[in-house]
């Protein structure tokens, strides 16, 4: 992992709460008002989400934050972020880097989603993202290839750098009826944690 950057700028805590940000656009877009309601922060039922979502293994040095499983077919979105961060509480604490796994909503092709999540945290008025540069990437998955796009941004609320790697991928390969799968791995370009990607794509089931 590399290491802790300067704190000056805002980004750490911004990376934890642009995360959040991902699982509240999910629920907005399915209308379930029961979203937040649902929002569970114990370690064992979290994993157990992740599981039904995407049997994976968190990384080494990580553990589960929060799961949002809502009452529609495959609407589930599940945080991860490192060992030493107090999730709990109002103040989301110092995260230099969090992994989302996001189910995304029926009746969008992921291509549709990736743009309409582009343009949400654009207007997101806490945050601003501006968008610098965006790279088609290439990540292995299940042993195969799979297009992944890397994006560097601003948030121009706190002038924050961030880099955004999203991979999307079938749930079940072998039941395309279950839908498609968005993992959002953020944090700053200084902290971003190539290690923890690896690992947990490797361990994609």
């Amino acid at each position: 992992m590399n290491d802790p950057a300067p704190k000056s700028a805002r980004a750490p805590s911004t990376c934890l709460r642009c995360g959040l940000v991902l699982g509240l656009l999910v629920g907005m877009c399915t209308g379930s008002a029961l979203f937040l309601q649902s929002r569970s922060e114990d370690p064992d039922y979290v994993r157990e989400v992740l599981q039904e979502l995407l049997p994976s293994t968190v990384p080494p040095g990580y553990k589960p934050a929060r799961a949002f499983p809502l009452p529609l077919r495959n609407q589930q979105f599940v945080t991860l972020v490192p060992e030493s961060v107090e999730v709990a509480g109002s103040a989301p604490g110092d995260v230099p880097f969090v992994i989302n796994v996001n189910a995304i909503p029926q009746g969008l092709a992921p291509d549709a989603f990736v743009e309409k999540l582009k343009g949400w945290l654009a207007e997101d008025t806490a945050r601003k993202l501006k968008i610098e540069s965006e790279t088609p990437r290439t990540v292995q998955v299940r042993g195969a290839d799979v297009e992944a796009l890397e994006i560097h941004g601003t948030l121009q609320t706190t002038n924050a750098p961030i880099r955004f790697l999203w991979v999307t991928l079938e749930q079940d390969p072998e039941d395309p009826e279950q839908g498609w799968i968005l993992i959002s791995f953020m944090g700053t370009p200084q902290r971003f944690d190539q290690e923890a990607v690896d690992a947990f794509l490797a361990s994609v089931e």
